[in-house]
């Protein structure tokens, strides 16, 4: 895990294990019916919120304890931590607001002679080992979008392609393409350079190799060796078809650092600039980026430093883990593919799913995303629970750690960079703390803007006949929202049209639902208005009768199925539009299907 790998050789640039989040054998989900995404809309003024100020305050307070005591709740092997040989760096940001809604920095007491500045801070630099990854595939997709893809890699690097030496297994390369090589699909091999044979005392029990299969070329094994050359690219090539592949191409995810080099290498080739030059140009620049490169800093002023591995050049694959960055502009970065700045909403959309399952039920692979699945309490503590998916891309090259993480259904993240020690519990304390918080403020947000009831000052439109003679509280149309902690996102407590109770006649099915609930969409209309989805919860057992997990029976597996399962005159049944002020509080509701018009909000008033 992340404390072994500061003091155990890893294959180069390896992401630290995937967090451990979630219990592997998890109690069985509730009986609540959900679709993946927000529950809420996007909180403004996030940083002003009560439970972000008490993440605020708490997870400040376990950083301090867990400096001065080495110990947490999440460090559940090896020896404590210790805070005398590790440098940190702490960044919690949102979409929203460009200060951050937390930083937290730390200056290992051993590290203080070394340490070129005056302080630890957010442009402190870090080598971020294998989260250069996400960098490379980011400035892909800013200059060439998803163009290419789905090329054979052989479209751009056709020496691949020539025959491997006998005996070794073939790589049909024309099956693998670039996208399979970002998620980490390609099935080849991880490494062809960070070779063990490499190591210039090696224990007597391996075997012995012939002079021409041993690894001469500069490694992370021996960096102290002065006669360990930089290879070239044309020797890398060779070395990569050498390699034996270690499944077939699409079959399931196998982590490599070589696919990194060939994209960077197909990437220049469309693009005739390395990609070095095109993060500069396509992120850094449009970012405002000033302290983040692929290549070692010309100084080493506030940096954390730690040779021989800070100096160390990865050339000719530098996009597989040789990047140097700060937790100012990792933030930056993050906040921009939260907010598509550089990319349109649907590329990101898009970049931000997964391409693949994992042997976990709690981690998925993406491009190239390691993708962690956490089981988020409705309304804290124990009770219902809904999944929530943290976009990470996390690195580890000894003695550094580094992990960028995003909250898509949150719209925040956070980044830790570490020289040493520490990355595992400081991780796992911020997943605890503050998805928790920023999923209490998004509840809390709602129940104060968007509660409350919502009413037609004027009839809607109705047949005739039964407009002949109705009552004034017969022709009532009106919308009652709430929050409920044993429920996920906005109720629809009431939904009245023409006096008529829609919830408990029109709508209610041949198996009774316990609520309906709104769930949005992410999308606006013209005018500005926010667009929901309703959702029915139906609360149908999950197990057999005789305690079995349900699969075909289980609704709550069939819930992104039924969404506007039926329309009217067009319109979806499901479909409702918020309108809001610029501070997102909630002015009108109206709901096209039912033809209600624009419901007002009845300020003061719950229910009528």
């Amino acid at each position: 895990m992340a404390e072994a790998i500061t003091t155990v050789p890893l294959a180069l640039a390896a992401a630290a294990p995937p967090v451990q989040t979630s219990p592997a054998e998890p109690e069985a989900p509730p009986l609540n019916a959900r679709l993946i995404g927000a529950t809420f809309p996007p909180v403004k003024n996030l940083s002003q919120n009560q439970a972000v100020k008490d993440a605020r305050e708490s997870f400040k307070t376990a950083l301090e304890e867990l400096i001065r005591t080495g110990e947490s709740e999440f460090i559940t092997f090896g020896p404590p931590f210790n805070a005398s040989r590790s440098t940190f760096s702490v960044n919690v940001f949102c979409a929203a607001e460009e200060e951050p809604l937390f930083e937290f920095h730390h200056l290992g007491d051993s590290h203080k002679e070394d340490f070129e500045g005056d302080a630890v801070n957010g442009d402190t630099i870090y080598r971020i080992a294998s989260t250069t990854k996400l960098l490379a595939v980011y400035t892909l997709l800013a200059k060439l979008g998803n163009t290419h893809l789905d090329d054979a890699i052989t479209k751009h690097i056709p020496e691949l392609n020539q025959s491997p030496p006998a005996g070794v297994a073939i790589t049909n390369w024309d099956h693998i393409t670039i996208r399979s090589l970002a998620s980490m699909l390609s099935g080849i091999s991880r490494e062809y350079a960070l070779d063990m044979s490499s190591m210039k005392d090696r224990d007597p029990g391996w075997p012995q190799l012939d002079p021409s299969e041993v690894v001469t070329s500069r490694t992370l094994f021996n960096l102290d060796n002065p006669d360990a050359k930089q290879l070239t690219v044309e020797e890398s090539l060779t070395m990569i078809r050498k390699r034996h592949p270690m499944s077939s191409p699409f079959r399931a995810p196998f982590y490599s650092n070589t696919a990194f080099q060939l994209i960077a290498m197909a990437y220049e080739r469309i693009t005739g600039e390395s990609i070095e030059e095109g993060f500069d140009r396509n992120i850094a620049k449009p970012l405002g980026l000033t302290r983040s490169s692929f290549t070692v800093p010309p100084d080493k002023k506030n940096a954390a430093v730690q040779e021989p591995c800070w100096s160390w050049d990865m050339a000719p694959y530098r996009s597989a883990g040789n990047a140097y960055s700060t937790t100012s502009d990792l933030a930056a970065i993050g906040r921009s593919i939260l907010r598509s700045s550089l990319l349109t909403s649907s590329q990101t959309n898009a970049w931000l799913k997964p391409v693949s399952h994992t042997g976990s039920r709690y981690c998925s692979a993406g491009m190239p995303w390691e993708i962690l699945r956490v089981d988020l309490p409705l309304a804290g503590g124990e009770g219902p629970t809904r999944p929530v998916d943290i976009y990470t891309k996390q690195g580890a090259l000894p003695p550094y750690c580094a992990i960028l993480a995003l909250s898509p259904d949150h719209g925040f993240g956070f980044v830790v960079l570490t020289r040493g020690p520490g990355l595992l519990p400081i991780t796992e304390l911020a997943v605890s703390t503050w998805v928790t918080a920023v999923e209490a403020a998004a509840r809390a947000d709602a129940k104060e803007k968007l509660a409350g009831t919502y009413q037609l000052r004027e009839p809607a439109p109705v047949d005739a006949d039964r407009e002949a003679g109705a009552s004034n509280d017969e022709k009532k149309t009106y919308i009652t929202l709430a929050t409920k902690n044993d429920r996920t996102g906005l109720v629809i407590d009431n939904l009245f049209v023409n006096g008529v109770d829609i919830l408990n006649t029109v709508w209610n099915h041949t198996v009774p639902f316990q609520s309906v609930e709104l769930w949005p969409t992410g999308d606006i209309t013209e005018q500005g208005e926010r667009i929901f989805q309703a959702l029915e919860q139906y609360g149908m057992p999950q197990r057999s009768k005789t305690g079995k997990m349900m699969t075909l029976g289980n609704l709550e597996n069939a819930a992104w199925v039924a969404v506007e399962d039926c329309s009217y005159g067009g319109y979806g049944l499901n479909e409702f539009v918020i309108k809001v002020d610029e501070n997102g509080k909630g002015l009108s509701v109206r709901g096209p299907a039912w033809r209600t018009g624009e419901m007002t909000k009845a300020e003061g008033l719950q229910e009528c």
